[in-house]
């Protein structure tokens, strides 16, 4: 499956003739094609991309003649839109229980979160196994802090205090 930053988003796409977007890339995955070639360029998502066992995600190419190269730079830029819940999240990439999948050639970034509370991860990983993450570079955002506490209940009162005991000549 071919994709580029300026892909189609329906029909017959997904071909070096006529690559598809990556949102619509990811939905043309199966067993029988289970590579995606990624053509240079900047890809802004605003929802996590959820991996699958038995794929590669490939970037670094150029888009016109399919070639790979070092020079060609394939960058997926998470923003801090749509923070996922428990725990409060921006992810750009994540695979929970998934295994036999690749990145490679890929740069990830993150944006700074927004909001109290948030964390970044560039890549998620949950109870994954047998992956190759190659040759990719991973910037996430800055996370934000929790919210303030409450303060608390004020504390007992004392007790009164002792005696003072003689004084030494």
């Amino acid at each position: 499956v071919y994709v580029s930053p300026s892909g189609a988003n329906t029909g017959a796409a997904g071909t070096r003739a006529n690559p598809a977007s990556l949102q619509y890339g990811l939905t043309l995955l199966s067993a029988a094609n289970n590579h995606m070639r990624m053509a240079q360029g900047t890809y802004t998502i605003n929802q996590p991309i959820s991996l699958a066992s038995n794929f590669t995600i490939e970037g670094g190419f150029e888009s016109s003649q399919w070639i790979k190269s070092n020079t060609y730079s394939t960058i997926i830029q998470r923003s801090a839109l749509n923070v996922e819940p428990n725990p409060s999240r921006i992810t750009a990439i994540q695979a929970v229980n998934m295994s036999a999948f690749r990145l490679q050639d890929l740069t990830i970034q993150v944006a700074n979160a927004i909001g109290n509370g948030v964390s970044t991860y560039g890549i998620y990983l949950s109870g994954c196994s047998n992956y190759n993450i190659t040759r990719c570079t991973v910037i996430a955002g800055n996370g934000t802090p929790g919210q303030s506490g409450t303060a608390g209940i004020a504390g007992q009162n004392g007790a009164p205090g002792l005696n003072g005991q003689s004084g030494d000549d």
